[in-house]
C-alpha cells in the first residue's frame, strides 16, 4: 500500500489530518529526528515500503557483487571508469553546469598519471575524491566544518566567486530555489549561527542504529532543505551521498545515482518539495521512500548492464577464440569487445599498449593487420589522438 503524505491528507479530510499527524508523529515505532522542519519536529514512519526496499536492495547487490567481481579485471575498470565519469557529468547536468564526459576522463587519466590533483584541470579534485571510493581513506562528516572542508576541496573551484560563501564557514544571507518559472519553491534556513547548528544536528543522523539506506536518504534531504552555500548544495549533497553508498554497498553503485536522479529528476524535486511543506508537519518519510526507490532503480540499471554485458562478453569471448589469427591479436579483439561493453570511451593506442604489456607502434601494426583482415574496427581521430573500437553489430 501507497504511503500517503500528510498534505494530501490535510486537502482531502482535514480532521482526519489531525489525527493522523498526531498518531504518526508520536507512534512507538517512529524515529524522532533531530533537525526541525519550519519549527516542526521531524521523523520518519518505518514503513512496510521501505523495510522491502531495504531487503530488495541488499538481494540485488549481493548479486551484483557476485557478477561484477567475476568480470576480467578491464572489463571491472572500463565500467567503473565510465560510472565514475557520468556521475560526476549528470550530477553537473542536475544544477545546468557544463561539462563534457572528456574532459572529465582528462582529470581521470590525468591524475592517473601524476597521482595529485590538478588545480588547472577542470574537476580534478572531485574526480579524485571519487575515484578513492575504492580506497581506505575516510571523508569525516562530523561537523559542521567538515562539511565546509570538502566544499572547499571538490565544489569551490568550479563556483563563481560572487558565489563563495561569505561566514565563517556557511553563507550570511537567505539564498532561495526557484522552479523553472522563477517561482520560489524553497527558502534555505536563515542565519549562518542557524545553519552551522542545523547542519551539526543533521550529521547526527549517521550515528542513528537505522539501516544504512534511510540514514542516508535523511542527510540527503536535511542537506538540501539546509542549503548551506550560495551555489553547489545538490552536486556536494550527492556527492556526499554516493560516498555514504559505497561505505556500505559495493562502490560500483555509488558511482550511479546522479545519472537515476536526473532520469527522474520531477519525482526527485516533488519528494522535497512535499516534505519541505509546512502542511507534511516534519514527516519526511515520502522523502526517504523516494530516495530509496532512486537508490534501488540505479541497482536495476547496474545489474541490467553488468548481467547482460557479462553474457554478450561470453559468447564474443567464445567467437574470438574461433578466429584464425594469432593470439595477440585475440587478446586485442577481446579488450575492445570489452570496452564496447563497458565503456564508454574509445581506447586509445597507448592505453592498449598498456592492457597488453606491448608499445604503442606494435598495437597500431596489429590494429591496421585485424582491419585489413575486414574486423569491425572503427579508428576516429580525437585531437592529435587516435582511438579505436569495434563495431559488435558487424562482428
Amino acid at each position: 500500500m501507497k504511503y500517503r503524505t500528510l498534505k494530501s491528507i490535510w486537502y482531502e479530510d482535514k480532521d482526519h489530518y489531525k489525527t493522523e499527524k498526531d498518531h504518526r508523529a508520536n507512534s512507538l515505532e517512529t524515529v524522532q529526528l533531530p533537525l526541525m522542519i519550519h519549527h516542526q519536529p521531524s521523523f520518519y514512519v518505518p514503513d512496510i515500503n521501505a523495510i522491502n526496499l531495504i531487503e530488495t536492495i541488499n538481494k540485488k547487490e549481493t548479486k551484483i557483487s557476485n557478477l561484477y567481481n567475476a568480470l576480467p579485471r578491464s572489463a571491472k575498470e572500463l565500467y567503473a571508469i565510465s560510472c565514475l565519469i557520468d556521475e560526476i557529468h549528470y550530477s553537473n547536468d542536475i544544477e545546468g553546469v557544463r561539462s563534457t564526459q572528456k574532459e572529465i576522463k582528462k582529470a581521470y587519466d590525468l591524475l592517473q598519471t601524476t597521482g595529485e590533483v590538478d588545480n588547472y584541470t577542470r574537476f580534478s579534485s572531485i574526480v579524485n575524491k571519487y575515484v578513492k571510493f575504492n580506497s581506505d581513506e575516510m571523508i569525516s562528516l562530523s561537523s559542521a566544518q567538515d562539511i565546509r572542508a570538502l566544499y572547499d576541496e571538490i565544489i569551490l573551484p568550479e563556483i563563481n566567486e560572487a558565489d563563495f560563501p561569505d561566514g565563517q564557514i556557511f553563507r550570511m544571507k537567505d539564498v532561495y530555489v526557484v522552479d523553472a518559472s522563477g517561482e520560489t519553491i524553497h527558502t534555505g534556513i536563515s542565519g549562518e549561527e542557524a545553519i552551522i547548528q542545523s547542519m551539526d544536528q543533521a550529521l547526527s543522523v549517521l550515528k542513528l542504529n537505522i539501516p544504512a539506506c534511510i540514514k542516508i536518504s535523511i542527510l540527503h534531504y536535511y542537506i538540501g532543505y539546509i542549503h548551506p552555500f550560495y551555489d553547489g548544495n545538490g552536486r556536494l549533497n550527492r556527492f556526499i551521498s554516493s560516498y555514504l553508498l559505497s561505505q556500505s554497498f559495493d562502490s560500483i553503485i555509488s558511482y550511479h545515482l546522479s545519472y537515476i536522479i536526473q532520469k527522474r529528476k520531477k519525482r526527485y524535486y516533488d519528494a522535497f518539495e512535499t516534505c519541505n511543506d509546512k502542511i507534511n508537519s516534519g514527516d519526511i518519510t515520502p522523502f526517504v521512500l523516494t530516495f530509496m526507490e532512486i537508490i534501488n532503480d540505479s541497482i536495476d540499471e547496474i545489474l541490467d548492464k553488468v548481467q547482460g554485458g557479462t553474457e554478450l562478453l561470453n559468447k564474443y569471448s567464445d567467437m574470438i577464440k574461433e578466429y584464425d589469427i594469432n593470439n595477440e591479436q585475440k587478446r586485442l579483439l577481446f579488450y575492445l569487445v570489452q570496452n564496447a561493453l563497458f565503456s564508454i570511451m574509445p581506447f586509445t593506442a597507448q592505453e592498449l599498449a598498456i592492457l597488453m604489456e606491448k608499445n604503442p607502434q606494435t598495437i597500431k601494426r596489429n590494429i591496421n593487420r585485424l582491419i585489413q583482415s575486414g574486423y569491425p574496427i572503427v579508428l576516429e581521430k580525437d585531437g592529435h589522438k587516435n582511438t579505436y573500437r569495434i563495431d559488435l553489430n558487424l562482428l
